[in-house]
């Protein structure tokens, strides 16, 4: 026997096997109990999901020679010439090659026929909603009033597109799509009974593939059994099937847009693109994973079996790139150059949430500003200032008063500059130092958190920062920099100078990690 392939092998042949549909086939089989049978039927619903085979398991029932309750019996001439699609009484018409007035015209002409073999003939009309006006014109007459040994099965997935005329003389039922754990159990069955083995892994991303159809699931199963030869099918098979990228790939995006590194951001999409992947496909998976993160952000039980990072990003970071996805689809849709439209896409993300982080930080600036007017400034004793200092602070009421508290120096550190401090006492000190910036501004302490001590030279303390933007924001604000300068003399009593550098500088000047003892005996002895 020829090969068959699996949506057609495995099309269900009873009632009890139609997947996900328990609200319809309820009320077909009471009708076919109460013998309470419509003139017509309007079955519209995703692609897949088992409208056609629905029709044939009717049609094989209404005319079964032994009907077993509401089921066929699958035995008799009858049920079998319906399955080998050879009936004479079930007429299938594909509605979106024979839509014209003159197929219509013939349908009417031939309803009125008997049937030859059983009690009803049944037209099938599959993608109804592709006939033409002058044909849904025709047919409404023989739809409203048909002969009564005439039953009609519409099927489309559209049906919208149907005039009012032809929806108000049919019964009308919407298929839905098919949930991931009865198609997950259907395809296991399947693969069971095929002794074809397959991860978890691979099983889940094929029904995701297929978005609620049946028919697509098994398309691709079918497909990705004829490519695999080896002992089990794997994740990676069904991305380089299905031309889709893994986790590690979305995650990594997911990271470098949070760090605005557009840069990494766009090499991975080069990469992508380099792979042979369909950008399409992978911004539509991409805003898929974005979608589950953001709803587990909201409720973290609204995911069963969520394990796609560990990083926590923000419900403010994820919608507004989700935003930026959903409105990317379908300009890349109809685009010629769809690389173009989606670096665009993403370099335009990165640089507008870095103008919403910098006019936020303005804007908390501005209010410290404007809640610190009436404050006097505060010296904290252990700090002497000279008197004209002093006055000169409080006269100009600078953002600066908010200072940091003082530590106990040395009596010596009070009095004298430090002009020879050691890197390693910075160092050792750096997470104390930005605490302190923390309490007095928190704006700054987030992009300063990005780096640390390098070096001294000349009495000059390198910062380096790993963002650049970071380091241009921090090296622009006078106002940061008073803040780390009072900071640094108030907790090492060293009033340093200091510069912030690139990153290129600070792979060169990272020095290698002192052992534990060395560590000890500088902080015993201050060193």
């Amino acid at each position: 026997m020829a090969y068959r392939a699996l949506y057609r092998e495995y099309r269900p042949q009873l009632f009890a096997e139609i997947m996900g549909q328990r609200h319809i086939v309820d009320t077909l089989e009471n009708a076919l109990k109460n013998n309470r049978i419509a003139h017509a039927y309007l079955f519209c619903g995703p692609r897949g999901t088992g409208k056609t085979s629905t029709a044939k398991i009717l049609a094989k029932a209404l005319n079964c020679h032994q009907i077993k309750g509401v089921e066929p019996c699958n035995k008799c001439s009858s049920c079998v010439s319906v399955a080998q699609g050879s009936a004479i009484d079930v007429i299938e018409i594909d509605a979106a090659s024979n839509r014209g007035i003159d197929e219509i015209r013939d349908l009417k002409e031939r309803v009125k026929f008997a049937p030859t073999g059983g009690k009803y003939k049944v037209y099938i009309v599959d993608e109804v909603h592709m006939l033409t006006i002058e044909a849904f014109n025709a047919l409404l007459k023989t739809l409203e009033e048909p002969p009564e040994h005439v039953i009609f099965v519409l099927a489309t997935t559209e049906p919208h597109k149907l005039p009012l005329t032809i929806l108000s003389r049919c019964q009308r039922f919407d298929f839905k799509s098919i949930g991931a754990e009865p198609m997950t159990s259907r395809l296991k069955d399947i693969l069971q009974d095929l002794q074809v083995k397959i991860s978890p892994a691979a099983l889940e991303l094929i029904v995701q593939a297929a978005e609620g159809g049946l028919r697509d699931a098994l398309s691709i199963l079918d497909q990705i059994i004829t490519f695999n030869n080896t002992a089990e099918i794997s994740e990676e098979d069904i991305h380089n099937l299905l031309g889709t990228v893994n986790e590690r790939v979305i995650n990594s995006l997911l990271e470098y847009l949070l760090r605005g590194d557009a840069g990494s951001s766009l090499q991975v999409i080069a990469e992508i693109f380099l792979e042979g992947k369909d950008l399409k496909m992978f911004v539509k998976g991409f805003a898929s994973c974005v979608r589950d993160l953001l709803l587990q952000s909201i409720e973290p039980t609204a995911i069963k079996n969520f394990s796609r990072t560990d990083q926590i990003y923000s419900v403010e970071y994820l919608l507004a790139l989700l935003d930026c996805l959903t409105e990317l689809e379908p300009k890349m849709k109809f685009s010629s150059q769809p690389r173009v439209i989606l670096e665009l896409a993403l370099i335009k993300f990165i640089y507008s949430r870095r103008d919403h982080l910098l006019q936020s930080i303005n804007t908390k600036e501005s209010t410290e500003i404007q809640n610190n007017q009436d404050m006097r400034v505060s010296l904290p004793s252990e700090v002497k200032l000279p008197a004209d200092d002093q006055e000169k602070l409080l006269a100009e009421n600078t953002d600066n008063s908010k200072l940091v508290k003082s530590y106990d120096l040395p009596v010596a550190e009070k009095n004298e500059q430090r002009d020879n401090i050691s890197i390693n006492r910075v160092k050792n000190s750096w997470k104390l130092v930005l605490e302190e910036i923390r309490k007095a501004m928190p704006a700054i302490a987030v992009p300063l958190s990005d780096g640390y001590p390098v070096r001294i030279e000349n009495n000059v303390l390198s910062i380096g920062i790993r963002n650049d933007f970071n380091r241009q924001r921090l090296d622009s604000n006078q106002k940061c920099r008073d803040i780390i300068k009072q900071t640094i003399k108030s907790i090492l009593g060293w009033e340093c100078q200091f510069k912030f550098i690139e990153v290129s500088e600070l792979a060169q000047d990272i020095p290698e990690t002192e052992d534990i003892t060395t560590q000890s005996i500088i902080n015993l002895f201050e060193a």
